[in-house]
């Protein structure tokens, strides 16, 4: 098997478990135990994420605009109702 198809299994099967435990939620009601294994499946989804990767991150990752700020210098009236911090208005 590849990798991907790996990937592809393993995401199959967390649905599934999800989909499972919502039946199960609907049946049994919320209970301690019921809770627990949706706390479980959550944290192997959680994880199946981590191994693959958030695409939403990566993309956000790649498409960083750098926003250049230039050195100079302020023009005065810009702060002229600032406050410093600690020592209030002067």
């Amino acid at each position: 098997m590849t990798e991907h198809h790996d990937l592809a299994s393993a995401r199959a099967a967390v649905g599934e478990l999800q989909r499972v435990v919502r039946a199960l939620t609907a049946e049994h009601g919320d209970s301690i135990d019921v809770h627990r294994l949706a706390v479980d499946v959550s944290r192997l989804s959680d994880d199946l994420r981590l191994i693959v990767g958030d695409d939403a991150l990566q993309r956000a990752a790649e498409s960083r605009e750098v926003i250049l700020v230039p050195d100079g210098d302020y023009p005065p009236e810009l702060f002229s109702d600032a406050h410093d911090e600690g020592i209030g208005r002067r």
